[in-house]
């Protein structure tokens, strides 16, 4: 975690991979004729890693932070947003580079409680 809230990296990741693709759109227009776009959800807390598999193994995570994040990149078509952060996540970064634009809070599957919801934007 303390490498993801370094600099913002978790923030960061998705931007430069964001345009990274944007870099190669005339490569996937030539070749595919589409382009690639993809949107995320980001939460903080624990997560648990295992190795599963006994000949094939594979890596697995677990837990109630992967569950929120996933409830919260759901809702990103509904607010029209390509990313969309929880506050327990936006309490911890810094707010150097980036604007955050309040979405509110809401029920999500699952989840007992509302969980405050913000929009990312990179600040020109």
């Amino acid at each position: 975690m303390k490498a993801g809230l370094r600099n913002q990296n978790c923030l960061n990741a998705f931007f430069n991979f964001k345009n990274q693709l944007l870099q190669k759109q005339d490569y996937y227009q030539k070749n595919y004729n589409c382009l690639p776009f993809f949107k995320a959800g980001i939460h903080t807390g624990i997560v648990t890693v295992t190795e599963v598999g006994k000949y094939k193994k594979e890596i697995a995570y677990h837990g109630d932070t992967i569950n929120t994040a996933a409830r919260i990149q759901g809702k990103c078509n509904e607010f029209n947003q390509e990313l969309l952060i929880s506050l327990r996540l936006k309490e911890q970064l810094t707010t150097s580079g980036f604007s955050f634009k309040e979405i509110g809070s809401m029920p999500l599957k699952g989840k007992e409680k509302e969980v405050s919801l913000y929009a990312i934007e990179i600040e020109n």
